[in-house]
């Protein structure tokens, strides 16, 4: 059911939209793939003058776009593309007022107001020396990444999503790779969007090709032109995201030829050791990272059709060392037999991308844009690894992406424009494996070493998508409407052998030498079934409307709603045993009344200050992958056994496998997930109040209040638990606890874990931000942010799919979720991002030492943050629910720990010499952490190793970590110093 909150803030935020939106339909006041001008045309007393015609030119490709003000002297002109422009304006009895170099960026609103003096001469105006820095009419929390931040700036690894971190509010998740948290908010609640069509991966919940965990991008940096973060308040036109939408704009084609080459390259030579190599007295392994490519962009003809191409290759050898406890102090048989085995392997990343666009203006009312991305990945060795899983133990991971989209932008009368949108793409994830053998795992005294194949591969996921998008704007007045459709059809392929070719378990290195495993698992497709295989296909329809509403030249009021449904396939099996519990193991969500209201006030005072607030509610998504494993894990679709070697039947020898379940063997007991009957999606309450001013010219400041309040949010519990009892404990050094212990006994028999997907978590995030923003004037640019902010939540989290491999993402106690509410795994109390780039620029003088001072260009990111939250732990299942990777010490509050501060200075010098007026040689040197700071990224969490039972069962000894891991002690590290050379020519 849904809450009465939701209900109580649905309603009265429908009735104050209402109250505005009676006239008409919508229009957004920020927009997926360009920008606005507007403003009002004066004479030069300040009176209005209507009928004025105001004309666009884009100074790049010739372009056009016109508009008329209206009788109170307003104009607009919408849908531009980012770039610079000429603007001319004209009226009958006023000279003519040219203005240039209007900068019109993703998303903006660019307020300009144009004088008209009475006769005379035509009026010329540079307004790049003259334009605003604060934009009044914006309400949202948003901020532009421009092209010369993206590249100047030094990126690790050259992933354009990274530069989202200098925003404020965003970060990455430590919890999961490759995401980007925002608000205190999972990765799985934000949206990418490229050239405005949906680029996210939704069975994952991340990026197309998931970019950032195996793939190191998507699209090459040198096809980005500039994007936007959307933190908080974003209009009605974007959706399926609690967190941020993040808007990406790619390059196109001008009327010069223009085009660029590049080669970046890293080897370890030139890098530090890593802290834990340097701790052995142990050198650096091999590695090696070279990144290569071109662009090429022109006139097809000029003022009318462009293209733009751009690939970009990556090759990376980085070295995966073998470490096997006690390895060394076994029998020499023993270790004659596993050392070839044990050998440092290399993991590498080949990477292809190709991107070509095309923008052709078709007649004077309508363009068209072609683009068209293709991303070819392999991993090698990139399924499985660390220091205790050998080479056979990995796989190739491999990534194929296409994307290919476009738009059709027309515009039907002066008031009225339409734009079209769609997109057909695929991404294509398999695994390989490198071993046919079953997995086999040693227990060797400090973790298990791992042989064989892994027991997930091979795998794939793919999906196939179509997207159409329509958007209707029209213009009247002091109003701007804009209403559309979006409406995206995902059709997915998940095949996830766990288990299926089998695993054997050897107590120690002498039993795998003796073939005599302790115990062996494997995985079968049910009767009649797909088995491993899933198809959770999820079609989403979306509708939104908005107004735009400038009250007054100083008030602007942004007012939207949108609905959203995401209609998920329907799990086909019902397991009877759990249907007479009253559970069906083929429910199907199907959550339609998410209506998202949206209210936004922005009041300038004068053209240099401005104050902004709103609120609205934002719906995220429901990942693919819950649907997935909803479908065939429901103790039917697979089924298992579960051997004890040496007890009739036994085991297979290993490395043989079984062909089907033996006769007279129980199935293994299942673990089971679905979903909840009262299953929502979830959504995000975003509140802000911001104040901007323009300090001086180009540069201004911002204070920020966000929140951020989750609510429906996802979590895995299992259900199947009786009620615990309390023990005594204590631990070694003295402290005394009660321990809260299940029953062995499970209540619904038959089954060890069931699992539930329910919508029943919460977070709430306070950011108070404070950013100083410096336009690229006198060689200088840079962006500011100090964020202060408090994250809590009760452990919300949508990919809990696997037992074991997710277990630390569950809830301490299932039966009582309100244990677990604390700060965020997502909550970095400070963090302060500065990213400035100064270019020296080019001395006029031909004085040697002045031209050797000439075309340096010094540009940095800096990093000054909290550490991480973490658990002091207890190892192994404590509370005996079955789940030994979530025990944390008695009566503390979760993540009421912290890793120690964070300090990262990366720092970039390049080097240019020009030939001409238009080439340009470039040498760069790049510096990753550059002091060479050891940041701790993860510490040993175990306050207590272990525990021990006295003889009656009725009071629990907790024994102490050993000296290797100590409590609080290094475990992982984020980088070391790293150094990048490379050269570039451009022209």
């Amino acid at each position: 059911m849904k809450s009465n909150q939701k209900l109580l803030l649905t309603r009265l935020l429908a009735l104050a939209v209402g109250l505005f939106l009676f006239a008409a339909m919508a229009f957004a006041q920020s927009q997926a793939t360009s920008g606005n001008i507007e403003g009002r045309v004066l004479d030069q007393n300040g009176a209005a003058i209507p009928n004025a015609g105001v004309t666009a030119k884009n100074q790049a490709t010739g372009l056009e776009k016109r508009a008329t003000s209206d009788g109170s002297g307003n104009y607009r002109l919408i849908l531009l593309q980012p770039g610079a422009y000429n603007l001319t304006a004209t009226a009958n009895g006023f000279a003519r007022a040219d203005l240039t170099n209007v900068t019109v960026t993703i998303g903006s609103n660019t307020a300009l107001d144009i004088g008209l003096a009475a006769g005379g001469a035509t009026i010329s105006v540079d307004v790049s020396a003259e334009a605003q820095v604060v934009e009044t009419g914006r309400t949202s929390v948003s901020t532009t990444v421009d092209q010369r931040a993206i590249e100047n700036l030094p990126v690790n690894g050259r992933n354009y999503l990274d530069f989202a971190t200098l925003t404020p509010g965003v970060t990455r998740d430590p919890t999961r790779q490759g995401d980007l948290a925002v608000g205190g908010q999972k990765g799985t609640l934000n949206s990418l969007q490229v050239d405005g069509v949906d680029n996210n991966n939704t069975f994952f919940g991340q990026a197309f090709g998931r970019t950032g965990v195996r793939p190191p991008y998507q699209f090459s940096e040198e096809s980005v032109q500039e994007f936007q973060v959307n933190q908080n308040g974003f209009s009605a036109e974007f959706g399926r995201a609690g967190g941020a939408v993040i808007n990406v704009i790619t390059k196109s084609g001008t009327n010069q030829f223009h085009g660029s080459g590049f080669y970046y390259f890293r080897d370890e030579s030139l890098n530090s050791n890593t802290p834990i190599l340097a701790a052995r007295n142990a050198k650096r392994p091999k590695s090696q990272i070279k990144q290569y490519g071109a662009t090429f962009g022109g006139p097809i003809k000029r003022d009318k059709a462009f293209f733009f191409f751009a690939y970009d290759g990556q090759r990376s050898i980085l070295p995966n060392v073998i470490d096997a406890p006690n390895f060394a102090v076994q029998t020499a048989a023993i270790r004659a037999l596993l050392a070839p085995r044990l050998n440092t392997y290399n993991i590498g990343r080949d990477q292809d991308v190709y991107m070509a666009k095309t923008d052709i203006a078709l007649n004077t009312r309508n363009n068209l844009t072609i683009r068209y991305n293709q991303q070819n990945f392999t991993g090698n060795n990139n399924e499985n690894g660390g220091p205790l899983s050998v080479e056979e133990h990995s796989g190739n991971s491999v990534a194929r992406t296409l994307t290919f989209s476009g738009s059709l932008t027309s515009t039907l009368s002066s008031n009225l424009a339409n734009e079209f949108r769609f997109q057909f793409a695929r991404d294509r994830e398999p695994g390989e494996a490198n071993s046919a053998e079953p997995e086999a795992r040693i227990q060797t005294g400090g973790g298990f070493l791992n042989l064989g194949r892994n027991n997930f591969s091979p795998r794939e996921t793919t999906i196939k998508r179509a997207q159409f998008i329509n958007n209707l704007s029209y213009q009247t007045g002091r109003h701007n409407f804009k209403f559309g459709g979006d409406f995206n059809f995902d059709r997915i392929l998940n095949f996830f052998p766990g288990l299926f070719s089998g695993q054997y378990t050897f107590a120690s290195y002498a039993a795998f030498a003796s073939n005599t495993p302790a115990s062996y698992t494997q995985s079968f497709a049910g009767a009649g079934t797909s088995g491993a295989t899933t198809r959770p296909n999820s079609y989403e329809y979306a509708f939104y409307a908005q107004d735009d509403w400038r009250v007054t030249p100083k008030l602007t009021l942004n007012l939207g709603v949108r609905y959203d449904y995401q209609d998920l396939a329907k799990p086909q099996i019902t397991n009877p045993a759990l249907a007479a519990r009253g559970f069906d193991t083929a429910f199907q969500p199907r959550d339609k009344n998410n209506f998202a209201p949206r209210f936004g006030v922005s009041y300038a005072f004068d053209e240099k200050t401005v104050i902004r607030a709103g609120y609205g509610l934002f719906y995220g998504r429901t990942p693919a992958i819950l649907l997935a494993t909803a479908t065939s894990n429901n103790g039917i679709q697979i089924t298992g056994v579960n051997l004890t070697c040496g007890i009739v039947p036994s085991c297979p020898g290993y490395p043989s496998i079984l062909s089907a379940p033996p006769a007279g063997v129980n199935a293994a007991t299942p673990n089971v997930y679905f979903f909840d009957k009262d299953y929502e999606q979830p959504y995000v309450q975003q509140g802000r109040l911001a104040f901007e001013r323009e300090l001086w010219r180009n540069m201004s400041f911002t204070a920020t209040y966000q929140f951020y309040g989750g609510v429906h949010l996802g979590r895995t519990r299992d259900i199947n638990l009786g009620a615990p009892v309390n023990v005594a404990a204590t631990g070694f050094d003295g402290q005394a606890f009660t321990v809260q212990r299940f029953p062995s006994a499970r209540p619904i028999t038959g089954f060890n874990r069931v699992n539930l997907f329910e919508s029943t978590a919460n977070s709430r995030y306070h950011g108070l931000s404070f950013q100083a923003l410096q336009r690229f004037s006198r060689n200088l640019q840079f962006l500011a942010v100090y964020t202060y902010s408090k994250a809590r939540d009760d452990r919300p989290d949508q990919t809990a799919v696997v037992v074991g491999a997710d277990d630390s993402k569950v809830v301490l106690n299932s039966l009582n979720t309100r244990l677990d509410a604390g700060r965020s795994d997502l909550d970095i109390k400070h963090r302060l991002v500065f990213s400035p780039v100064f270019s020296t620029g080019k001395f006029k003088s031909v004085h040697p030492i002045k031209y050797f001072l000439s075309d340096y260009t010094f540009s940095a990111i800096v990093q000054l943050q909290s550490g991480f939250a973490f658990s002091p732990a207890i190892t192994g299942d404590l509370n005996r629910d079955g789940n030994a990777n979530n025990d944390r010490v008695p009566g503390l509050e979760r993540n009421s720990a912290t890793t120690p501060k964070v300090a990262i200075v990366d720092f970039r010098l390049t080097r240019d010499f020009r030939f001409g007026e238009r080439y340009k040689l470039s040498f760069v040197g790049e510096a990753f952490n550059l002091f060479n700071r050891s940041n701790l990224q993860t510490v040993n969490t175990a306050r207590y190793s272990s525990f021990t039972f006295n003889a009656d069962g009725s009071a629990v000894t907790l024994n102490a970590p050993n000296a290797a891991t100590r409590f609080a002690g290094p475990r992982t590290f984020i980088q070391e110093r790293q150094v990048q050379l490379a050269v570039r020519f451009t022209f």
